[in-house]
Parts: C-alpha cells; structure tokens; sequence
C-alpha cells in the first residue's frame, strides 16, 4: 500500500506525534511517508533554482533534512515536538555518538538558520551561491540518515550502547 494512503488510515490522534499507540505497519507507513516528502522537497529544490527562487530553495532543502530526520528519529524509537526538537535529538543521538559526520550537525543548523532566515527576515534574501553549494550536502546527509535508517533498531540499539548511552524503549517494549 502507498504511505499516503496508510497514513491516511492512522488515526487522527496517532497523526501528531504521539507515536506510542501505533502498530508497526503504522509506523512504516508513517516512516515512508517523512522520506518521501524529503526526497519530494529535493525535487522541489531542482525547480526552484531553475526559476532562481533561492529563498524557497532553502526552505525546501531544509525541510528534506527534517522530514528525513523525523524519519530516522521514528524508526528509532524517538520522538520531538518541535523543529529544534529534531535538530536537537539527531545531534545527541546521531552526530556526538559519531553515527552521523559532525558536519552533517552544522549543515542541519545551517539549513533551519537559512530557513528561518528566507521565511521571516524582512530584509534577508538568500542568493544562489549560498544556496548552490549546500544542494550536494543536503543530497548527502539525506542518503546517510537513509542508510542508518534501512540499518533497522539492531544496529543502533548495539552501538549506543557501545557508546555508552542509555536504551530508549520504543512502542514494541524492546
């Protein structure tokens, strides 16, 4: 079944990040959705420079950030309520346990910066040659955080806790 169509079937109350009453089917099915609005909003970016609208460029290349961030987080068990939530959980979970390249930590900030910036500064208008440049980086992390993804739970939970951290229990009690 396409994600549309099974989020479409997940209960309203499950739909806004409250994910502990979610069946696995529910939770792939919201996981597909989040990487395919990330991978729709880099499609959008192509456009967008074509018509030399850098500000919505921007925009779009951070929202394929989190949309796949949002993802990951999920497949793994964690869960924020806000956009600095996001950016938060992927850089204690991801970027300081070394699952992810600290650059990816800088360009996911740099992205909501440039976001905010584009969306909200009266006088603030992005220019190509800011945007150019971070297209291949967004294109990167977005394949990294994937990978981590399609790794599944037994990859992450055993390296975290090589690490050190503590095991965050997910909807399934594991």
């Amino acid at each position: 079944m396409e994600p549309q169509k099974l989020f479409s079937s997940i209960p309203k109350h499950c739909q806004g990040g409250h994910y502990a009453t979610l069946t696995l089917e529910e939770k792939k099915a919201i996981i597909n959705y989040r990487r395919q609005k990330a991978y729709d909003s880099l499609n959008e970016v192509e456009a967008l420079t074509q018509l030399a609208f850098w500000n919505l460029a921007g925009n779009r290349l951070y929202y394929a950030v989190y949309h796949m961030a949002s993802a990951l987080l999920l497949d793994k068990g964690f869960s924020a309520r806000t956009h600095s939530g996001v950016i938060h959980l992927i850089g204690q979970n991801f970027i300081t346990k070394g699952f992810l390249d600290k650059s990816y930590g800088r360009l996911f900030t740099r992205l909501f910066d440039l976001r905010q910036s584009g969306d909200y500064d009266d006088l603030y208008d992005a220019t190509e040659e800011e945007i150019i440049p971070l297209i291949d980086k967004t294109k990167s992390f977005i394949k990294e955080m994937e990978g981590k993804e399609r790794m599944g739970n037994a990859f992450f939970v055993g390296a975290f806790f090589r690490q050190g951290g503590e095991r965050k229990k997910t909807e399934s009690g594991q």
